[in-house]
């Protein structure tokens, strides 16, 4: 379970916002520029409160007797939105930079249908292929939660459908809490158990989606 209370003072407004995520795919919607993430960057260690508290699990992030736990100790999977892969390394280098197992680099790469990409660098493959391979690098390094920041977002529709297909897959594999950031309300419908709706640095609303069937193979659009 990730638990926090965020305040922290940025230039056009104050962030101010309290979370609690089970085990269960949650969206942060709002739009650009609203601090959405920022949410992610103090979860992840990028950035730091001006005062508040991060919790996941037994494992307090911030405050802590270092005020900040390091970033490598967080165990937290980070998909940003441009992907961030190394365009000099192969896809399975990218994959396998900061994992922990050699053996679940390969069972990753195989889940997500890229291991016959492995040889290829970032700029060989497409813009859903390369947010496969990101998405497994992050993966790799088994997180304790995965953190989305607008994942989708330069994708076309059928890409965007062929990978929230595989998201959902790989979270009722992996059964670990999911914070997603999205400024599109169809996908935070169609991915998420519950939608936080910001604005200006504040929760506005808390909506709970209707239960529905999210498997690999059907997406309700």
């Amino acid at each position: 379970m990730l638990l926090l209370k965020l305040f922290k003072q940025l230039e056009q407004f104050n962030l101010d916002v309290e979370v609690q995520i089970e085990k269960e795919i949650c969206v942060l919607y709002g739009p650009s520029g609203s601090g959405k993430t920022t949410v992610l960057n103090c979860i992840a260690g990028l950035d730091h409160p001006d005062k508040g508290f991060i919790q996941l699990n037994d494992l307090l992030f911030y405050p802590c007797k270092k005020r900040s736990l390091p970033i490598r100790e967080r165990e937290v999977g980070y998909l940003f939105q441009d992907y961030a892969l190394f365009p000099h390394m192969t896809v399975l280098k990218n994959v396998r930079y900061g994992a922990k197992q050699e053996q679940l680099v390969m069972e990753i790469l195989d889940t997500l249908e890229i291991d016959q990409l492995k040889d290829k660098y970032p700029h060989q493959i497409s813009g859903g292929e390369q947010q496969r391979v990101a998405l497994a690098r992050a993966l790799v390094t088994e997180p304790k939660i995965l953190l989305l920041d607008e994942p989708f977002s330069n994708l076309d529709q059928q890409l965007k459908k062929e990978c929230y297909r595989f998201l959902l897959h790989l979270y009722h594999i992996w059964a670990i809490p999911v914070l997603l950031v999205t400024h599109d309300y169809e996908e935070a419908r169609s991915l998420g158990h519950y939608i936080l709706h910001i604005d200006q640095g504040k929760i506005t609303k808390r909506e709970k989606v209707v239960e529905k069937i999210k498997r690999k193979d059907k997406i309700i659009t």
